[in-house]
């Protein structure tokens, strides 16, 4: 029988970098830096299954900011990302 190992970070540790991911993307995309926000996007998305899900999730959440559909879509994939450990 053979297993596969998977090494990932410790959940706080995916947690921050994915935060400080979205973060990032905040700069890029809306040239803010707001940690708040990014921890907000973060919790939105953690257990969510698909961009679509998480794109509710934000619209329920953040719908004032109409934030652009490209950069939902790079926010999540930061966030999976992250909870890969990558």
């Amino acid at each position: 029988m053979h297993y596969l190992v998977i090494l990932s970070l410790k959940p706080s540790e995916a947690k921050a970098k994915a935060i400080e991911k979205v973060d990032d993307l905040l700069e890029l995309y809306m040239g803010i830096r707001d940690i708040d926000l990014a921890t907000t996007m973060f919790e939105a998305g953690k257990d969510k299954r698909n961009p679509d899900e998480f794109a509710v999730a934000l619209d329920e959440t953040l719908g004032d900011f109409a934030f652009p559909d490209e950069f939902v879509f790079d926010v999540w994939g930061a966030i999976g990302d992250a909870k890969q450990g990558r």
